[in-house]
């Protein structure tokens, strides 16, 4: 009788199938009442462009598990012609992303008037240029993705980075809910945000660091570079722009730029 010999799992394959459904989770927690549920909470109307962004992004992070699932079971050529949307994605995302930073200052001066908008924007100096940052890791990570998809290690290392940096903004509102915030706007920033954004971006490699450490003795070279991106974007450079003349006065014109249109 013949025998049926299975490929051997390789130890990756477990951490890098639950990886993508956790992130998926985190975004879907994060923007359930502001995005996904909107019409069963009590939120503010979005614009249009915000209903694009928030397409762009869901479509990244459900196509995350899906490109797993295909590898687990050796769809690989549709694992290949479905990245190439991602590809299309390293375009929309950032575009969007841009349209919906810029626009934060008039989106919300028209919420909230004037006198409430311009110290809620004041207060958000450093999250306003981390967001440019984690876009910038984005498109690198995703890009390295891409020239490194004939070597699966370093491939899906940095499609989970690039996916990484994109969490703060989900983990943050997940700082919103009754549980953490009693009584807060499930439109607007808490005080608890910062806490639950930075967690995301530590936490989450962290875990890939002692994965790789477990299951081979060494942190491979990408989970390394991956963080160093995630870190240095993603906190070092935009502490550095903030705290300079040239971060401020750019970050002046992009509050005036809402706060005197009203």
């Amino acid at each position: 009788m013949a025998s049926t010999v299975l490929p051997a799992r390789r130890p990756d394959s477990r951490f890098f199938r639950g990886a993508p459904f956790l992130m998926l989770v985190v975004v879907v927690a994060g923007f359930a009442a502001t995005f996904y549920g909107r019409a069963f909470f009590d939120v503010q109307p979005i614009a249009g462009y915000l209903y694009l962004h928030g397409a762009a992004m869901t479509l990244w992070f459900v196509l995350l598990p899906m490109q797993a699932w295909l590898i687990r079971h050796g769809g690989y050529q549709l694992h290949r012609k479905i990245g190439w949307i991602a590809a299309v994605l390293v375009v929309v995302i950032p575009v969007t992303a841009a349209i919906t930073q810029l626009s934060a200052p008039a989106r919300l001066t028209t919420l909230l008037g004037n006198a409430s908008a311009e110290p809620l924007l004041r207060s958000m100096e450093m999250p306003f240029w981390g967001n440019w940052g984690s876009m910038l890791n984005f498109i690198i990570c995703v890009s390295a993705a891409l020239w490194f998809r004939n070597r699966a290690s370093t491939h899906k290392r940095m499609m989970i980075f690039a996916s990484i940096g994109l969490l703060p903004p989900a983990a943050a509102r997940i700082a919103r809910w009754s549980m953490f915030s009693p009584g807060a706007d499930l439109s607007m920033p808490t005080a608890l945000e910062p806490v639950f954004a930075t967690s995301v971006v530590i936490v989450l490699p962290l875990f890939l660091l002692l994965h790789d450490w477990r299951t081979r003795k060494k942190v491979h070279r990408a989970t390394l570079v991956g963080f160093a991106l995630l870190i240095v974007l993603g906190g070092v450079l935009p502490a550095v722009i903030a705290n300079s003349a040239m971060g401020d006065a750019l970050f002046e014109r992009w509050i005036q730029s809402g706060t005197n249109s009203e």
